[in-house]
Parts: structure tokens; C-alpha cells; sequence
């Protein structure tokens, strides 16, 4: 197999080079490559790339805290809780006031109006930054396939989620295991009182790698009003 290395233009190019449907864009849609290729080849980020965000709050505490965590991970040469960081970073971006399904009112979104887009800031740029220093090894096609087979496994558990969980449980714990979405897997698992399900729901859960406490405490200092979307 032949391998491309980014150019410094490729650097900042985002997504996937075809059309996409804007109700069913993931956060990978919208992040430079070489960022996105993080998440596909880094073992621990790709056993979560679904799960929520383990604080929630305000989109300023979505932004600020997140972005604040990742320089603070980035100083310290942790890169991989760093991107985590940022995947939050940018799906709270992108899906702030369904930003995505209001742009011009289409139903697909191109590569150049991605590009286009107003996203980012000081965390990406220092990760984009930090891996243009490496030789990163990419093709265009395996990063495509990767996020059009989590698009079609993330359309498919929805469906079987909201619709016909009760007939495919099974299917739809593993699909979520795939998906690395954490609680959900378990909560399902749990519903089909399957033990040895359970317990694959429990095995596959990696150890959180952000400093929760650190994100509790930055948004009780800084917007103590959020504090109560955790009670």
C-alpha cells in the first residue's frame, strides 16, 4: 500500500473529499485530517469516539474548560487526553444551536463549504501544529471508509435504538461497543439481562482520561450556574 504524506496545505484540510448528508455529519467530518487520523489509528481515543462528555455545561464551559484542559494536557506531553479534549472542543463547535442543519439551508455540506467554516482555535492549532512535526502516515481512503463506517454503524444504532431495539438488543450493545459510547452500551446490556452481554459492556469501558475534577472545579470558578446541569 502506498502512503501520502500531508503537505502543509493538507495540513489544515478538513473532513472527507465528498458531499455528506449535514443531518447525519459526525465531528470527524469537520476535523482536519491530520487530526482525525489520531482517532482512527490511537488505541485508547478509538475505543470512545461516541461517549459523552464526562462534564457538562454551559457552551462557554464546553469551549473554555475543554480548550483550557487540553493546553494544560499539551504542556505536559500528553497528547492523547489533549485530542480527547479537543473532539469535544469541536462537536460542541459544530453542534452548538444545530449549527450544521441550519447552513444555507441544504441538505448536503461540501468539502469547500467545511473548509470554509469558522472552526478551530489555540487547542487545534498547537495539535496541528504539534503533528506536523511528524512523519504521519494517511490515505485519503482509509480515513473515508473509517468515517463512512461510523456513520453508517452511528445511523443504524439510532434506528435500532429508537425503533426496534427490543427485537435486535443484542446488536445494538455491540454496536455501541464499536462505538466506543460508553453508558449507553451498559444501560442496554443491562435491559437484556444477558450476563455474559453485561459483563462485555463493562470489559470494553477504558478508564476515563480526563481530569474530571479539574473540569467540575474550572466551571463552578467560572460559570457556577452550570453547576446546576449536574445535580
Amino acid at each position: 500500500m502506498k502512503f501520502q504524506y500531508l503537505t502543509k496545505k493538507q495540513l489544515r484540510e478538513r473532513g472527507i473529499e465528498k458531499e455528506i448528508k449535514k443531518n447525519e455529519s459526525l465531528v470527524f467530518d469537520f476535523m482536519p485530517r491530520i487530526l482525525g487520523h489520531q482517532f482512527m489509528a490511537n488505541p485508547i481515543l478509538s475505543r470512545q469516539l461516541f461517549r459523552e462528555r464526562p462534564v457538562d455545561g454551559t457552551f462557554s464551559l464546553e469551549q473554555d474548560g475543554y480548550t483550557q484542559l487540553g493546553l494544560k494536557y499539551l504542556k505536559q506531553k500528553q497528547i492523547t487526553p489533549a485530542l480527547e479534549c479537543y473532539k469535544f472542543v469541536l462537536k460542541s463547535q459544530t453542534g452548538f444551536g444545530d449549527f450544521v442543519s441550519s447552513l444555507n439551508g441544504a441538505i448536503l455540506l461540501s468539502p469547500k463549504e467545511i473548509q470554509r467554516m469558522n472552526l478551530g482555535g489555540p487547542l487545534e492549532d498547537k495539535l496541528v501544529k504539534e503533528f506536523s512535526n511528524k512523519k504521519i502516515k494517511v490515505t485519503m481512503k482509509d480515513y473515508t471508509h473509517w468515517v463512512d463506517k461510523l456513520r453508517a454503524a452511528y445511523k443504524l444504532c439510532n434506528i435500532l435504538d429508537t425503533t426496534d431495539f427490543s427485537n435486535f438488543p443484542n446488536l445494538c450493545v455491540e454496536i455501541e461497543v464499536f462505538l466506543g459510547m460508553w453508558g449507553y452500551a451498559e444501560d442496554h446490556a443491562r435491559q437484556t439481562k444477558d450476563k455474559n452481554l453485561i459483563h462485555r459492556a463493562k470489559l470494553f469501558m477504558p478508564r476515563e482520561i480526563l481530569d474530571v475534577k479539574w473540569l467540575s472545579k474550572y466551571a463552578e470558578d467560572n460559570w457556577p450556574e452550570s453547576s446546576y446541569d449536574r445535580m
